[in-house]
C-alpha cells in the first residue's frame, strides 16, 4: 500500500483500548504508539479563521476546527506519538479543502494544514545548551470536559494550549494569504493538557457539542499571544460544514 496515511486509521488497536470514564488510567509509552509520519491526511477534520468580539472596539482572532469524536482522538493519539517519539520536528496534519462547507460560507479562510510542532523542550534539534528533556510515558485519566475546559486556569498559564496561524514550514507571515497552517500546540505542559482534552471530547460519556478555548478577555483556555480555538461536534449550532462530512470515509 502507498500514499499518504489517513489520521482516522492511526492506531486503531489503541484508540479501541482508550478508557472510558471511571475506568482505570492508562498509560502509554513510545513502544504502545506507532512512530508518527511527516504528513498524514485528514479528510474527516477541517479548520476555518473567524473573529471573536468581546466590545465594538475589541476583537480576537481565533481558529474553529470542525470534526467528529473519532477524528479528535485520532487527532490526540497523533500528538501524543510526536512527543513520546521525540519527533519529527513537525508534523504535516492535512485538513480537509473550503468545499466542505456550504457556499455561503466560504468566505472565511479555510487554512490548508495543522502544523503539529515538537515542543522545544524535547526537540533534539534544538540548539539551547544544557538539559535535554524526554517524555518517559503519559497517564490518561479520562473526564467529562466543561465548555471551557480549564476553568480555573493554572498559575503558569504558558502552560495550556496555544496555536497560531503560519506559512506551511512554521516560520510565520503576516499576509493572510501566506497563513495556510496552524501552529499546534505550544509548550510541553500545552501539548500535553491539548492531547488530554482531545481525548476527553472523545469520550462516549461526554455529550458537549462545543469547547472554548478564550484568551484572557474570556475564559482563559490559551497561553499569551495564542489565537483562541474551537472544537465543535457535528450537532453544534456553530457547525457550518455540510451533513455527513464528519463521517465521511477516511
Amino acid at each position: 500500500m502507498g500514499g499518504t496515511p489517513k489520521l482516522i486509521e492511526l492506531a486503531p488497536d489503541l484508540a479501541s483500548r482508550v478508557p472510558a470514564v471511571d475506568d482505570e488510567a492508562l498509560v502509554l509509552r513510545a513502544e504502545d504508539l506507532p512512530a508518527p509520519p511527516t504528513e498524514i491526511d485528514a479528510p474527516n477534520l477541517v479548520a476555518q479563521v473567524v473573529r471573536h468580539t468581546y466590545h465594538p472596539s475589541y476583537a480576537v482572532q481565533g481558529v474553529d476546527f470542525f470534526g467528529s469524536r473519532r477524528a479528535y482522538r485520532a487527532l490526540a493519539l497523533l500528538t501524543l506519538s510526536q512527543l513520546l517519539h521525540r519527533g519529527p520536528r513537525h508534523v504535516r496534519v492535512r485538513l480537509a479543502p473550503p468545499d466542505v462547507f456550504p457556499r455561503e460560507e466560504t468566505s472565511r479562510h479555510v487554512p490548508e494544514l495543522l502544523l503539529l510542532e515538537l515542543p522545544r523542550e524535547i526537540d533534539p534539534s534544538a540548539s539551547d545548551p544544557g538539559l535535554a528533556l524526554t517524555v518517559d510515558r503519559f497517564t490518561y485519566a479520562p473526564r467529562v470536559p466543561a465548555r471551557h475546559p480549564f476553568p480555573s486556569a493554572a498559575a503558569d498559564v504558558w502552560s495550556l494550549p496555544s496555536i497560531h496561524l503560519t506559512d506551511s514550514k512554521g516560520m510565520g507571515e503576516d499576509r493572510v494569504e501566506e497563513q495556510i497552517a496552524v501552529l499546534g500546540f505550544g509548550s510541553l505542559e500545552g501539548v500535553a493538557q491539548m492531547v488530554e482534552l482531545l481525548l476527553d471530547i472523545s469520550q462516549p460519556a461526554s455529550t458537549r457539542l462545543r469547547f472554548d478555548l478564550e484568551c484572557e478577555a474570556g475564559y482563559r483556555g490559551v497561553a499569551p499571544a495564542s489565537h483562541e480555538m474551537r472544537l465543535l461536534l457535528p450537532g453544534d449550532d456553530a457547525w457550518l460544514p455540510k451533513p455527513g462530512f464528519a463521517d465521511g470515509p477516511g
